[in-house]
């Protein structure tokens, strides 16, 4: 529930203005509701080399164009989202290894926390995130 608000509090400057006019709500182009919707499911596919998103339906377009949410800052973050998954399975598979083999508890530890430490920036960020991560104009 909190990251749902602090997205909508963080996107309404953008959209405050661009509200789709009556012609394209008919046509069914309007922003996504992240609070009801998932945007990754029905309206945008993620390009995991770029970063990008790419719309699967009229209302992902519509939200991706006006609330820009392919700029530069954003498609690093995905990135760098997409490398940390990456980083914590290979390490979970390190992890279960030297527990496996007995390995020094100092050696599960550092793996452990180095999970953790990917896990708390980058899958379950508190916001908002390190200052370099600040929404700044590109």
């Amino acid at each position: 529930m909190t990251i749902c608000i602090t997205l909508v509090i963080g996107v309404t400057r953008l959209k405050s203005d661009t509200w789709p006019s009556e012609e394209q709500q008919v046509d069914r182009y309007r922003f996504v509701d992240p609070c009801a919707e998932d945007l990754y499911k029905e309206h945008a596919r993620l390009v995991p080399e770029t970063g990008k998103l790419e719309p699967r339906s009229r209302s992902g377009s519509y939200t991706i164009r006006e609330i820009q949410l392919n700029r530069k800052i954003f498609k690093e973050l995905r990135r760098k989202r997409i490398e940390a998954h990456e980083e914590i399975e290979r390490t979970k598979i390190k992890l279960a290894r030297l527990k496996r083999d007995a390995a020094p508890l100092e050696s599960i530890e550092i793996l452990e926390k180095r999970i953790e430490e990917l896990e708390e920036r980058y899958v379950n960020p508190k916001v908002p995130y390190e200052k370099s991560d600040l929404l700044l104009k590109d």
